[in-house]
């Protein structure tokens, strides 16, 4: 009986190291995948902050050419309007030099009209 105890032990045992060798399998194989899961993590990570950087990098391409296009787009009306104003300042002293010139030949001629109205009251006297 002694001998058959012993025989129930060692398959017993037996059975319990090769459940114990089996189970250490799956947990290694767990950690494998768990490994493998971080490294797959790791490298979406990094492909995602690549990818915010590269968009970040677009946005501040895109913001930076928008600056630029307002930048010269203010730039060239600031020129326009300069040019404007110039050819108004030039108008204005156009006509205040014909406005002066209008005055000095009013003035002449209602020179004349007086000059010509005393020589036609003298003769008429």
């Amino acid at each position: 009986m002694n001998f058959h105890f012993n025989e129930l032990y060692f398959e017993k045992n037996k059975k319990a190291e090769e459940d114990h060798n089996s189970l250490l399998k799956k947990i290694t194989a767990l950690d494998l995948e768990v490994d493998k899961a971080s490294e797959q993590l790791t490298d979406v990570t990094t492909k995602l902050e690549a990818a915010n950087k590269q968009s970040a990098d677009v946005s501040y391409c895109f913001f930076f050419f928008n600056f630029s296009l307002i930048f010269k787009t203010l730039f060239i009306f600031s020129i326009k309007s300069e040019l404007e104003i110039s050819a108004l300042q030039r108008r204005v002293y156009l006509i205040t030099e014909d406005h002066a010139k209008t005055e000095e030949r009013l003035k002449a001629i209602t020179e004349q009209l007086t000059e010509k109205s005393k020589q036609a009251d003298e003769s008429e006297k």
